[in-house]
């Protein structure tokens, strides 16, 4: 599925930074309340481009950072992850270069082993690598569409379970 891009927003800009998959997104503040307009133009954003990058934000406070997630949906509360105190939903991933773990070190997708997977993951950094990362995202409408209808037919009804 390639999604068809809404650039006339009104509210917020939508720089798409690859053909088919993510968009910076500025002209918003994360670390205030949001208005409905301008979150609606936030949730149509993230359906035509499925990864959103906010540019240029301040520290998201964890109440507003559920707050802005509950908007899109219910939250899921990770039953085995380290969670910040008061704020279930929130997953707290620390790694430094002397990790002897890195979180999510190969593919994966968020929770997809769940009955009903979350909608998407919100992530916030407070400390960014000078460069690089190692955080990566996939079109998986795009890697479906590109099969073949026999490889189709045989991975329907499938599940990650």
């Amino acid at each position: 599925m390639v999604a068809i891009k809404t650039n006339d927003f009104q509210h917020i800009e939508a720089r798409p930074f690859a053909p088919n998959l993510g968009a910076d997104i500025y002209g918003v503040d994360l670390s205030k309340p949001v208005p409905d307009d301008q979150f609606a133009e936030i949730r149509q954003a993230f359906l035509d481009y499925q990864v959103l990058f906010f540019k240029q934000q301040s520290e998201i406070p964890p109440d507003l950072h559920v707050t802005f997630g509950k908007r899109f949906g219910p939250l899921h509360a990770h039953p085995a992850a380290p969670t910040m105190d008061g704020h279930p939903e929130i997953f707290e991933i620390h790694a430094t270069m002397d990790s002897k773990i890195a979180n999510g070190e190969f593919w994966h997708s968020d929770v997809s082993c769940d009955d009903e997977p979350p909608l998407g993951t919100m992530l916030q950094i407070h400390i960014a690598p000078p460069c690089g990362g190692d955080t990566m995202f996939s079109d998986m409408y795009g890697a479906y569409d590109a099969l073949s209808e026999p490889v189709r037919r045989m991975l329907h009804g499938l599940t990650a379970t």
